[in-house]
């Protein structure tokens, strides 16, 4: 809920919209954090901008969430460089590339930076780079799938764009058998450490354009948390590629989740685009969720195979 605009008005103006609907409540703790971070150009113009708003008087909620985010920097004092370490490496608000084989290219090297930088938040800005924040928002994403009925003992899943393999970690108690692809080797490697001695997680270096060398109608559910944005930025056919081979893998009724469609900041186009692939590739739609998350502001995309 938003908040009345006497709690908007006193706000102090050098704090940017988007800074000011996140202490606002909108958005989770750590996202207001990566926000902040976003709009300020060193660590002391964010340390002025949460001591700024602290002087004025706020309404109540909107007190008690700067003081959350206020709480938060102190915890992770790195936590600003961090952040703006991994946005130097991997834009978030790239233009669409005109030629995907170029995107796929520069994104793969974005992640082999940015994975020396930090590797929770290479995956996860809003980790602030913290092992354990990490867990809790990944345990949140994995409470969902329980809830939707996407995780079983007898089940085969697939992850694309798995990063660090916190994922597999997480669902290899939980499922047969789990999966994960991913374009940077040193992603693949670390996601590999992660996993070690998990006899039903495998993880595999792809080409970043299909899911070559998996078979027709193996997995119950292929799902992508925060990589569509990247293969979207790839261009329509790089799109169109993995909701054909999303199909092949799938088997009739299987799950294909995707967590984030895009960074185009337009969710009537997101929708729209998702209809549009559904009706091409056999997929229906079996719920489009918001604010699903505590830790995380990604927007469900949850598509079930028709047919064969």
């Amino acid at each position: 809920m938003t908040e009345p605009a006497a709690a908007r008005s006193s706000v102090p103006s050098g704090l940017d919209e988007c800074v000011l609907a996140s202490i606002n409540g909108n958005v989770p703790v750590g996202i207001a954090f990566v926000r902040l971070a976003m709009q300020t150009g060193t660590p002391e113009e964010f340390a002025h901008a949460l001591a700024e708003a602290s002087r004025s008087p706020l309404h109540p909620r909107v007190a008690g969430r700067l003081e959350q985010l206020r709480r938060l920097a102190i915890r992770h004092p790195g936590a600003w460089s961090i952040v703006r370490g991994v946005l130097d490496e991997v834009s978030h608000d790239r233009a669409e590339a005109a030629d995907g084989a170029v995107a796929i290219a520069h994104c793969a090297a974005a992640f082999e930076r940015a994975v020396q930088t930090s590797p929770e938040a290479s995956v996860a800005l809003y980790s602030l780079g913290d092992p354990d924040l990490l867990d809790a928002a990944t345990n949140d994403v994995v409470a969902r799938m329980h809830d939707w009925g996407l995780l079983a003992r007898r089940r085969t899943l697939l992850e694309i764009g798995c990063g660090i393999g916190r994922f597999q970690k997480a669902l290899a108690g939980e499922v047969g058998r789990v999966f994960g692809i991913d374009i940077a080797p040193a992603m693949v490697e670390t996601a590999r450490q992660r996993c070690a001695g998990l006899a039903n997680v495998d993880i595999r270096l792809t080409t970043g354009v299909d899911l070559a060398g998996f078979g027709d109608g193996e997995i119950d559910c292929v799902f992508a948390v925060d990589t569509f944005p990247y293969i979207v930025a790839a261009g329509d056919a790089v799109v169109a590629g993995y909701f054909r081979d999303a199909k092949r893998v799938l088997r009739t009724g299987g799950d294909l989740l995707i967590l984030n469609f895009s960074y185009r900041g337009d969710p009537v186009r997101d929708r729209a685009d998702i209809a549009d692939l559904c009706g091409r590739h056999g997929f229906v739609t079996a719920r489009i969720e918001e604010s699903t998350f505590r830790l995380w502001d990604g927007v469900a995309f949850h598509l079930v195979k028709r047919g064969k």
